[in-house]
């Protein structure tokens, strides 16, 4: 009898086993949750004006199941064009109309590029509308579906450049002598330039304008008289141009040096 009872109850064991390993046979796994990304830090902010061709960005991923592994980041230009009216229409790459406004010279990043590091940085970029986007990918191959963005306009990536185009002879120069000058802004000129200049000698007790001038605009001819002959003179130029309520100056100066000659 108490060996009857024994085989019931192994019995009964198994068949509740039976049907506990169905029941886990038949449970469906919970999906992978997708990480969210995040930009840390970096230049330059969203919605700045940012002047200079260089860029850098810091993010991160948080993931609720799964470890972050990669992430993929994009850069994007975009077309601004200027309806009726003065409505600034912007279109992003995929939309209906759009073309690279950058010219094929510039560095393009609009397909996502897959990184382990957790900055990125772009150099030579254009004056443009840019998007940065960047995602986490987690170790399940899950994606941010709302990448991080952030928005930004370049508008010094072509600084301005000065260009001498009289200087007196090296050593041959007059005691009256004058100069001329221009800038230039490559495909975005025309583009109304500021001046400054100053003038220096190789002897210290010559009288001369050791300080740059304060800018002036359209002023291309600077003329001086009254040179020590035999000395050796030193004049240098720069030039700048008015961009978005900014004053951007040429990054570096030309000179000319010259000698007055002998009477």
């Amino acid at each position: 009898m108490i060996r009857a009872l024994r085989i019931g109850s192994i019995v009964a064991v198994l068949g509740i086993s039976l049907i506990a390993g169905c029941q886990l046979g038949d449970r469906v796994e919970s999906p992978n949750l997708p990480p969210n990304t995040f930009i840390e830090e970096g230049y330059p902010e969203d919605g700045q004006t940012w002047l200079s061709d260089a860029v850098s960005f810091r993010f991160f991923g948080a993931d609720p199941d799964n470890e972050v592994v990669a992430f993929y980041t994009r850069l994007e230009a975009a077309l601004i064009d200027t309806l009726a009216g003065g409505v600034v229409d912007t279109l992003w790459p995929g939309d209906e109309g759009y073309f690279d406004p950058t010219p094929d010279t510039a560095a393009t990043y609009v397909e996502w590029n897959r990184t382990e590091n957790l900055n990125m940085g772009y150099q030579g970029l254009v004056d443009a509308l840019y998007r940065f986007a960047v995602k986490a990918v987690d170790e399940a191959d899950g994606e941010d579906p709302s990448p991080a963005l952030r928005h930004f306009l370049i508008l010094a990536a072509t600084w301005p450049e000065i260009v001498i185009d009289r200087c007196p002879p090296p050593r041959n120069a007059s005691p009256h002598e004058y100069f001329e000058y221009h800038g230039e802004l490559g495909s975005l000129e025309p583009y109304e330039f500021l001046y400054s200049w100053m003038l220096t000698g190789t002897h210290d007790e010559d009288p001369l304008y050791h300080t740059w001038t304060d800018f002036q605009q359209g002023v291309n001819t600077v003329a001086y008289s009254g040179f020590q002959p035999g000395l050796t003179y030193i004049w240098r130029v720069k030039c700048a141009i008015q961009r978005a309520g900014v004053q951007i100056e040429s990054r570096g100066f030309e000179e000319c040096t010259f000698t007055i000659r002998q009477n």
